[in-house]
């Protein structure tokens, strides 16, 4: 986990003490061989920095340093599994919030590919590399973000804008929804 994290540089996670939790990592969706780009650790105990400002939130999931938060293409155990996905337009994708939910998602024979928050699956007008590839015209993509959509603008927006830009690429899009009003309502597609 601190190689992971690079905790033992001076850099981001310095201040983090330590503590079980769940850590995961995929592969590289060309090759199906490991690797650390969009690994993720979630702590038991969510990460707050010593010198954190009053106002700051928790962090829930700390994503590993030097790379960039990209997509989690989690290991199927068929190393060909993502390159066989991408040329074959015919086969739908859904893109969700966090890897317990792709992972679910995987062991129902649904290629699902995990985004670390609504924001992260493009950067400056265009889709993350790893995944710019995937949206062909034609191609069915479903979105799963949890059900906080409708009550966080900024969910909504990145939902939207999401959208615009698989439907603008020729994809078919459906959005998957599950909102509700009751308190034991799920939050998500897991």
């Amino acid at each position: 986990i601190k190689k992971l994290l690079s905790s033992f540089s001076d850099r981001r996670w310095r201040t983090w003490e330590g503590g079980p939790g769940w850590m995961v990592s995929g592969v590289d969706p060309e090759t199906g061989m490991p690797t650390r780009s969009g690994a993720q650790f979630k702590p038991d105990q969510p990460y707050l920095p010593k010198n954190a400002k009053p106002d700051t939130k928790p962090r829930k999931y700390l994503n590993s340093e030097g790379f960039d938060t990209s997509p989690l293409f989690l290991d199927t155990g068929d190393a060909g599994f993502w390159e066989f996905t991408r040329s074959r337009w015919q086969y739908p994708i859904v893109i969700t919030e966090g890897a317990k939910k792709a992972g679910a998602l995987l062991t129902l024979g649904m290629a699902t590919v995990s985004i670390p928050g609504v924001w992260n699956a493009q950067k400056d007008c265009k889709f993350k590399p790893d995944l710019e590839s995937f949206f062909v015209t034609g191609r069915q993509v479903y979105l799963a973000f949890d059900a906080d959509v409708m009550q966080k603008s900024g969910v909504f927006f990145a939902l939207d804008r999401l959208g615009r830009y698989l439907t603008a690429a020729g994809c078919v899009v459906s959005i998957l929804d599950w909102y509700s009003d009751a308190e034991d309502a799920p939050k998500g597609i897991d």
